[in-house]
């Protein structure tokens, strides 16, 4: 009798024995490998972490900020009447003593017209008191008109004295010693009254001012340290403290004024451009970290990874402090002298194992170093 098919037999006396044959091999390669990992997953080595060491050193709150050279002393001098300029004597860049005749303004044309009415003024108040004294003697007339004819006089006598001195040219003079800055007029200007003439400034009042953010306001204080650069004098850095701290916001701009000095003899002038730090604090034993050892994780949570002896993982809550140059402050959680990853430290997890990258280049050169051949093996290199 010639047999059925095999396939035939499976279908017809149970509907699922394919399924179950077509399915051994891959159950059979399972349970070989249960309960173990792949070869390449075995002798996977741990992963490589940097590591830096946790420093004492003495760190500083800074703020950049950007000021200018000015001068707290300056004198705007202008015209106290109406008239032309018949001298201006100086220019800009003069240095000028006390005293000394910055511009000359000639009289005005209505000046003499007023002289001569306040002398005729006076006169007439002068003879009219002469009448009211004899009037108040033979009692015709009471005391009190005899003292208003007497204000009346002595306001006559002022009105001439005045007229007469703008009869005169009128001289401005410096009020102190100090550098011309700018000179607005030159001799044939007609000018108002009020008008500015001549400007100066006092080249010893020169001060570094700049602006402090809202934010940052409250923290500078009198004496802070500042570090300073000048566009001026390219590749030098210069020290100074602030003496001056204005005591209002300026409700405009939001910042608050400062100012300071400049140590050294450094060559000033007003309108310098300056780049500067300002210390707002300092912690002279703080133990720090590099920058890129702290994790922000979530809102609240600040960690670092600290390596332990054995390459064992560790990860801590740390509380942070202030920056410096790439350091940053940590108040608590982390001892001086311990490692902390620096790098490589994204996939990192608590109580995990890993290598320094120090380990792994002392192998790469252990590696490259040594040689296979013999000891007493002759050179293939070499003549026979």
């Amino acid at each position: 009798m010639r047999p059925r098919p095999l396939t035939r037999r499976i279908s017809k006396n149970s509907p699922h024995m394919l399924a179950l044959v077509l399915a051994f091999p891959t159950l059979l390669i399972a349970g070989c490998n249960d309960g173990k990992k792949p070869a390449k997953a075995r002798n996977r080595p741990p992963p490589l972490v940097k590591t830096a060491k946790a420093e004492v050193l003495t760190l500083a709150d800074r703020l950049e900020l950007t000021g200018a050279i000015e001068p707290t002393r300056i004198a705007r001098m202008a015209s106290p009447v109406e008239g032309p300029v018949i001298a201006c004597p100086v220019r800009e860049g003069d240095r000028v003593r006390p005293g000394q005749l910055l511009a000359r303004l000639g009289r005005a044309k209505g000046d003499d017209a007023t002289a001569v009415f306040a002398q005729a003024e006076l006169e007439r108040d002068e003879l009219e008191l002469g009448r009211i004294e004899k009037l108040v003697k033979t009692g015709a007339l009471p005391g009190e008109d005899l003292d208003k004819a007497r204000v009346k006089m002595s306001e006559a006598r002022a009105r001439l004295a005045h007229a007469t001195e703008r009869l005169t040219d009128y001289r401005i003079v410096a009020p102190w010693s100090g550098i011309v800055s700018k000179v607005h007029v030159a001799v044939g200007y007609f000018v108002s009254a009020r008008a500015s003439l001549v400007e100066l400034f006092d080249p010893d009042s020169l001060v570094l001012r700049f602006a402090v953010p809202e934010q940052k306001a409250a923290l500078v204080l009198d004496t802070a340290a500042i570090t300073v650069t000048l566009d001026a004098h390219p590749g030098q850095a210069f020290t100074g403290a602030v003496t001056r701290v204005y005591p209002e916001i300026d409700r405009r701009t939001h910042t608050r004024i400062v100012e300071g000095t400049i140590a050294g003899d450094v060559v000033l002038v007003p309108g310098m451009f300056a780049r500067l730090e300002v210390t707002l604090s300092s912690v002279p034993e703080a133990v720090a970290v590099p920058r890129e050892s702290v994790l922000r994780q979530g809102d609240t949570e600040t960690v670092v990874f600290v390596i332990k002896p054995g390459g064992l993982v560790e990860r801590r809550l740390v509380k942070t402090g202030i920056e410096d140059a790439g350091r940053v402050q940590i108040v608590a959680g982390v001892k001086p002298g311990e490692q902390v990853a620096v790098a490589g430290h994204a996939r990192l997890r608590d109580g995990m194992k890993v290598r320094l990258t120090n380990e792994r280049i002392g192998k790469r050169k252990d590696k490259r170093n040594k040689d296979p051949r013999p000891a007493d093996a002759p050179d293939p290199g070499a003549s026979p």
